[in-house]
């Protein structure tokens, strides 16, 4: 029987906490024989600042595989990208939350080539799991699912409570977050603040401590 994938999505790898907890949960699957994966959608070569993450484990960087696709504008995705900005405005600018549909279409003008390349590995080993960190890449990985057969997993970093104001907010969570499997909020306030439909595959687990932190200091302290 062939081992099992798992492919974690992030958008950059900068030094931040979340990269540093998503790091140590691929670590952990590799030593427990699953075939992990490490995806970054948005960081460029230069920008990239690699820790914690096992050298043995596939670090893959979208902008750097598919650089000739990048490199290119995406012109077809302009007057897509004018009128969802224009109609989303409009709705923002009257204090009301943007129609889900819109929201699609603003996200996808920005992300179609994002979408398309993790789709594109997501046809490639159906069986894989793919655990998502970390806006814009949640919605990345779950439009790159629809209507495939992958295990999708987004764990929620990010306050929820402003994240649903905005143009990719309430609206189109509840429309296109569906396609999640299981969800990982960091606390039960998130996980409360989510759409029902969304939230009931939800599960709070908080962040991990690393093994070697120091003992704690108990002895005389002096103030200075």
């Amino acid at each position: 029987m062939d081992k099992k994938n798992v492919v974690m999505v992030l958008p950059t790898m900068a030094g931040g906490g979340a990269e540093r907890v998503a790091a140590l949960l691929t670590n952990e699957f590799h030593k427990s024989g699953y075939g992990a994966k490490f995806v970054l959608t948005q960081v460029k070569p230069e920008n990239l600042i690699k820790r914690d993450l096992n050298e043995d484990i596939p670090l893959i960087l979208l902008r750097e595989k598919y650089a000739e696709i990048y490199a290119k504008k995406d012109y077809l995705m302009f007057p897509v990208r004018l009128f969802s900005s224009a109609v989303s405005k409009i709705f923002e600018k009257a204090k009301k939350r943007v129609p889900a549909f819109i929201a699609y279409l603003s996200f996808v003008s920005l992300y179609r080539r994002e979408i398309k390349q993790v789709r594109g590995m997501m046809k490639e080993d159906e069986n894989a799991d793919f655990i998502a960190f970390l806006q814009p890449t949640i919605p990345i990985v779950l439009l790159a699912a629809r209507g495939l057969k992958n295990r999708v997993i987004f764990s929620e970093r990010d306050d929820p409570k402003r994240l649903i104001k905005k143009r990719y907010g309430w609206n189109f969570i509840k429309k296109y977050y569906q396609r999640a499997d299981a969800v990982v909020f960091q606390t039960q306030d998130a996980k409360d603040t989510y759409p029902e439909s969304i939230s009931k595959k939800g599960t709070v687990i908080t962040n991990p401590i690393k093994g070697d932190l120091p003992l704690p200091y108990c002895g005389e302290r002096n103030n200075f």
